[in-house]
């Protein structure tokens, strides 16, 4: 399954991405759209009709509000994570599916994509390829690597590092 976007703001760029998904094949596996807040009614209409137009069955909008627990299993079943934005968005959901062993496409000109690869993780460029290579999963070893970045990076002791550190600025 692919997870586009973070939300219904057009700024996610979804009907260019689903244009793109569609040209490269993205064989069986569901595209799940969060669509539940972001944008005006008439936006969300045109990525719905677009999205099921493309891949019928295969396109899951989320068009109403869903809880965190509900949340995470439905993104949980996705291998692949495609971010189509220009500016920093979704760098929680970002986390969570690259710990999770996810594949994660942003845009190079967003600051999460330099952020994630200036620690080392391996986060792929938003060019969907259509040599198979977009949906084909990360090896054991990255998936281990980005677990243990961002495991470290987003870790309870060193957020409480960084408070502790603020006392130097008061």
């Amino acid at each position: 399954d692919i997870l586009l976007g973070n939300s219904a703001d057009p700024t996610n760029n979804h009907l260019d991405a689903l244009e793109e998904l569609n040209r490269i094949g993205i064989g069986d596996g569901r595209i799940i759209v969060p669509l539940s807040y972001g944008a005006e009614p008439d936006y969300i209409a045109a990525v719905v009709q677009r999205g099921t137009e493309l891949f019928g069955r295969g396109f899951v909008p989320l068009e109403t509000f869903v809880g965190l627990a509900e949340f995470n299993q439905l993104i949980s079943t996705c291998g692949v994570v495609a971010m189509n934005h220009r500016r920093q968005q979704a760098l929680g959901t970002i986390s969570h599916a690259l710990y999770k062993g996810a594949k994660a496409f942003v845009r190079p000109e967003s600051p999460v994509f330099r952020f994630y690869e200036e620690l080392g993780v391996r986060i792929e460029r938003w060019e969907a390829s259509a040599d198979g290579s977009f949906m084909a999963p990360l090896s054991a070893e990255t998936v281990r690597n980005n677990r243990r970045i961002v495991g470290e990076f987003w870790s309870q002791d060193r957020a409480i590092a960084q408070v502790r550190s603020l006392r130097n600025y008061l």
